[in-house]
């Protein structure tokens, strides 16, 4: 079975071309070419049929989602179902998201968040100390005397 237009054709055309048949062989290849040209039509409309059933499908996901983020009450598939969304927008068509990964960035984000918390009490807690005294201290030896004193203990 031809799977294409073109196909069609260009079988067609070789039979022909290369064919040696009476007006019966003539007759033969053309219901031939007719049976596949429906077999043509016949997928071009299950296809046809199969994507509007998606986008239907899709819509309808959509506005659930879209009830879910109204009443604040959205999932992380709706967030999923947004970001696959998004790259497929940009280009990235073969991108998939799913609420398992949603989860799992959440839960990094919520990790990294606590620790840099964590770091920033610390830092305020040492901005916090009032009463360190600073001391400073003056070395008057040179290094001079540092070296006699060595060979001294020497």
């Amino acid at each position: 079975m031809a799977k294409s237009k073109t196909d069609i054709i260009k079988s067609l055309m070789a039979a022909l071309e290369n064919g040696e048949g009476d007006l019966a062989d003539l007759d033969l290849l053309l219901d031939h070419a007719k049976e596949d040209i429906a077999a043509v039509r016949k997928a071009e409309a299950e296809e046809r049929a199969r994507k509007e059933k998606e986008a239907i499908k899709r819509g309808e996901d959509i506005a659930e989602m879209a009830t879910r983020v109204l009443q604040d009450k959205a999932t992380e598939a709706d967030v999923a179902l947004v970001m696959e969304s998004y790259m497929h927008s940009i280009g990235l068509k073969d991108a998939k998201v799913s609420p398992s990964e949603v989860r799992e960035a959440k839960e990094a984000a919520e990790k990294a968040s606590s620790a840099l918390g964590s770091l920033i009490d610390l830092i305020s807690d040492l901005g916090d100390i009032k009463d360190v005294k600073i001391r400073k201290v003056e070395n008057k030896k040179t290094a001079d005397d540092i070296l006699r004193e060595f060979l001294k203990d020497i």
